[in-house]
């Protein structure tokens, strides 16, 4: 699967090249071949990343595992329509991750987002387009109803792409905030602040909307059911 701006799909063929003003960006699968690519950018920007990173809880009975078993694990989850673990890729390099994990079918048709981006690349509008993107496929051709990306209230560059996102804010508490954008509703549905562990939920009525290209998933039926949970990912 891969996700693109359409100025970057009607641009193919056309001699345009890209430039750092306009760097060609595309959002793909996760992949075994990713590893050492990944490996060297999270190595490199782990000081600035780590403070914000997800850890498992302690006592819960789970480790992080190796790269190799982790791209296994969630492929299979994508293939049960559980997760999408996403590459965001700035002109043909591997710049950051979205997660879309879990997914939540049923009545529900739900899904948490979580995203990271190396520091060569932040600061320029690419994960915000990543993201968009990844929301547009979602509550489009996957059909979901809600999604939610949950964000610590004092991670203000992150706080600052959802509300470039247009999504507005639910309730607050002590540590978490939690962001999301709901189906393709016109009018907004009576919500309460639910607050829980010290979460703050943010919400929006609608993204902006970004046509995308898409192909057929290479992770098979994105609406079968089944499978286990998400695990961590070992850096070392």
């Amino acid at each position: 699967m891969r996700l693109e701006p359409d100025a970057a799909r009607e641009g193919r063929g056309t001699g345009d090249a890209s430039s750092p003003d306009r760097p060609s960006i595309a959002v793909r699968e996760l992949r075994p071949s990713d590893e050492q690519a990944w490996r060297a950018l999270r190595l490199a920007d782990n000081d600035r990343l780590a403070p914000w990173e997800a850890t498992l809880p302690a006592g819960g009975g789970e480790a992080p595992s190796a790269f190799a078993g982790f791209v296994r694990h969630q492929t299979l989850r994508a293939r049960l329509g559980e997760a999408m673990p996403f590459v965001v890729e700035v002109d043909g390099a591997f710049a950051g991750q979205v997660a879309v994990d879990p997914i939540v079918w049923g009545a529900m048709r739900s899904a948490q987002v979580g995203y990271w981006i190396g520091g060569d690349w932040q600061g320029r509008g690419i994960m915000r387009l990543s993201v968009a993107m990844v929301l547009d496929h979602l509550l489009g051709p996957v059909g979901l109803h809600r999604v939610e990306i949950n964000v610590r209230p004092d991670n203000e560059r992150s706080l600052a792409l959802c509300r470039g996102l247009g999504l507005r804010e639910e309730g607050c508490g002590a540590a978490t905030c939690i962001s999301m954008a709901p189906g393709p509703t016109t009018s907004p549905s009576p919500l309460s602040p639910r607050l829980t562990g010290g979460r703050r939920r943010l919400s929006a009525e609608a993204h902006p909307r970004l046509r995308i290209c898409h192909g057929l998933p290479e992770w098979g039926d994105p609406f079968r059911r089944g499978g286990r949970g998400a695990v961590g990912l070992r850096l070392g």
